[in-house]
């Protein structure tokens, strides 16, 4: 009698799945071909396992399935091991041959199953029913093709150094059988790592990219782990690839590259970020190894990692000390040890870290060092983070050579203050600022390192970095914080080649003399720091500075009820057109407009001084929104400029281009590859329009 005939003669003890959720009889036989049939290759690796309530019975160990099931499924999708074993005797069916385990070794290459024991065995083995069940799912596996003869065991303690996965008895059981791998017995990490048999994750396995510039190895031990958290949780291999290439892309925009040294999956996996290399913002030292930051990916304000990432981390600590990449006194500190505030670490993780053997309250003798890893501490992405809005990907972006310094909004001395302070300054202020810079020691990311409209405005063949000081500093400087954190981002901004070493200081009075966005005391304390330049060779221009969006109340009150509201206002496209008048000031434009048409034809108008007048706005449209599921729409503009005559073609068109392309993609309500079409009557009509086309995909 074969396998398959053995299964269907209920010879082997075993319930399926299906019998687990519909029907909890382990002698159910219909439908086994999920067994049988679609195999993968045959395993060469069984890793045994231990947890859950033990239990003697069909129905205990139906109610400990049941148990496993909920537990696991909402996270990890299915059960989490490959077979789980009773007490009463019988082979519970978690994954089966064919589904790949959750977990990921290199060693492994995915030919595996993982076998749990239900219950725990620190002082006696299991029964001889869970035992003879055990034996018989191996043979089974053989017989059905589904096993290597040659097949080796392996266990989660000794593959993560932990005994709660696997007790001491059951341990000693398994450590005996023929089939125990001697790659278990392997004592050196050194070793462990060279044959892929550590829960780790190289660069080059999740195909990182390489940074733009070269990082050197720590120098010496490191003395201090901080540990926080980032991105969303992942319970597979493939699923923490995604989750890693996700941080990387955010990071490379502002950083450069990852930031954090290592990371940490709910697949049990270590993901190396900067692994044991940093890059010290001071090119001409090598920083000593004192720190190094482990994220693990997720967040956890009322849950905790899985016990698989946890163990991770501690598997991966034990490593750095075998190694001697940790020192042996190392200590564990919280990310909010350094900061306080908790959206690097939430309070479940937080509460937890703190009982960890190695934990420490006292910071004491630690100091900054000025390295890449504490970037993300110094210069902080926030949620209104906006991409660069031109042609110009960040990459072909040149290195600034301006740093134009303005300020704005109220002053604020801790992390809250000052991102709630942002979106105000961002939305009311207008500079479409690269940078914040706060009292409370930080910088806060804007449009980051990507090009500025006004950049392109005063210095189309270079770049300019625009940083914004929270605050209005009239009669008081900005505090030694305030000043430090500056510093960090242009040395930073020079490491990483995103500002050339002898850039110009300027304050954006240079650019426009009556400019009322800095204050008088931060515009002469200006003069006393590094790289300030007094002359430039940029002409002066307030222009760009005098255009305003006039707000609809000024228009006819009756404009926004002719429209159609908008689902969710995203247009994908923009439609110009022009009036057969020119405008110049808000009283005449507005006369015209209101005893000539409804504003409600068109989102915005342009005069032909750059103002912009906001007719339906972002979230209205003339025409009814599609209702093939595409909610996207398009943008209607009018230009107040008949274009035969003497016009301001350069304030009309950045107005153009501040207000409705840039402003529009950072509010997140323009495609940044949307479609421009329309028709602009007169002589210049033709030449204006490839001009609003310049820079655009």
């Amino acid at each position: 009698m074969n396998a398959d005939q053995r299964m269907k003669e209920k010879l082997v003890p075993y319930s399926t799945m299906r019998s687990l959720k519909y029907n909890p009889s382990p002698y159910h036989t219909a439908d086994i071909d999920h067994v049988l049939y679609g195999r993968r290759p045959p395993v060469d690796y069984v890793i045994i396992n231990e947890g859950g309530e033990v239990c003697y019975t069909l129905q205990q160990c139906t109610v400990s399935m049941t148990s496993e099931l909920n537990m696991h499924s909402k996270t990890y999708g299915n059960l989490l091991e490959s077979f789980y074993i009773g007490s009463d005797g019988i082979i519970y069916e978690g994954r089966g041959w064919n589904d790949v385990p959750h977990l990921h070794l290199k060693h492994l290459n995915d030919l595996h199953i993982t076998i749990k024991f239900l219950g725990t065995f620190h002082a006696s083995q299991p029964n001889d029913l869970a035992l003879l069940a055990f034996r018989s799912l191996l043979k089974l596996g053989i017989n059905l093709g589904t096993i290597s003869p040659s097949y080796q065991i392996y266990s989660f303690r000794h593959i993560y150094n932990d005994s709660s996965f696997l007790g001491d008895a059951l341990s000693e059981y398994v450590e005996g059988l023929e089939h125990w791998s001697t790659a278990m017995t392997v004592d050196g990490d050194r070793e462990r790592e060279s044959m892929g048999l550590l829960p780790y994750v190289s660069r080059d396995e999740w195909n990182a990219t390489s940074p733009g510039y070269s990082l050197d190895n720590i120098n010496g031990s490191v003395q201090y782990v901080f540990v926080g958290e980032t991105g969303e949780r992942c319970f597979n291999y493939s699923q923490c690839v995604h989750r890693m290439q996700n941080e990387q892309d955010r990071a490379i925009k502002l950083y450069g590259s990852l930031t954090d040294h290592f990371y940490i999956g709910d697949d049990g996996n270590v993901y190396e970020g900067l692994g044991w290399k940093e890059l010290s913002l001071d090119s001409s030292r090598k920083e000593q190894g004192k720190a190094i930051f482990v994220r693990f990916l997720g967040r956890f304000e009322n849950v905790l990692p899985s016990q698989l990432a946890t163990a991770a981390f501690h598997r991966f600590m034990k490593y750095g000390l075998n190694a001697d990449r940790l020192s042996i006194d190392y200590k564990i500190f919280s990310v909010r040890q350094l900061f306080d505030y908790n959206d690097r670490l939430a309070n479940k993780l937080q509460l937890d870290i703190e009982k960890w053997h190695r934990y420490s309250n006292d910071l004491t003798p630690f100091n900054f060092s000025e390295t890449i890893s504490y970037a993300h501490l110094r210069i902080v992405q926030t949620s209104i983070s906006f991409r660069s809005v031109t042609g110009r990907g960040i990459k072909n972006i040149p290195p600034a050579e301006y740093v134009v310094i303005s300020d704005g909004g109220e002053r604020c001395f801790d992390h809250k203050q000052c991102e709630s302070q942002i979106p105000y300054v961002s939305q009311n202020v207008d500079l479409n600022e690269n940078f914040f810079v706060g009292e409370d020691g930080r910088s806060y990311e804007s449009f980051g390192w990507g090009s500025n409209i006004y950049s392109e405005y005063f210095f189309p063949k270079g770049n300019m970095i625009f940083v914004i000081f929270l605050g209005k500093f009239n009669y008081e400087y900005p505090s030694a914080n305030a000043t430090r954190a500056f510093k960090y981002l242009m040395k930073f901004g020079i490491r990483t080649g995103k500002i050339i070493p002898d850039y110009k200081l300027i304050s954006i009075r240079q650019l426009c003399s009556n400019c009322s966005f800095v204050g008088d005391a931060l515009n002469l304390d200006l003069r006393q720091w590094a790289n300030w330049s007094e002359k430039i060779n940029i002409t002066m221009d307030c222009g760009p500075f005098n255009n305003k969006l006039v707000n609809d109340l000024q228009l006819n009150p009756y404009g926004n009820h002719y429209g159609h509201r908008l689902p969710s206002s995203f247009y994908d496209s923009i439609q110009v057109s022009n009036e057969d008048f020119t405008c110049y000031t808000m009283d005449e434009c507005i006369s015209l407009m209101n005893s000539h048409y409804s504003p409600s034809e068109m989102n915005f108008y342009i005069d032909g001084n750059g103002n912009v007048y906001r007719g339906l706005g972002w979230h209205w449209s003339s025409n009814p929104p599609v209702s093939n599921g595409n909610s996207a729409a398009t943008l209607m503009i009018s230009f107040m400029a008949d274009f035969d005559y003497d016009f301001r073609s350069k304030e009309i068109l950045f107005a153009f281009k501040k207000y409705i392309v840039h402003k529009g993609i950072k509010l997140g309500y323009l495609d940044p590859s949307y479609a421009l079409y329309g028709h602009l009557r007169g002589i210049s009509g033709n030449k204006f329009f490839e001009n609003l086309t310049v820079g655009h995909k």
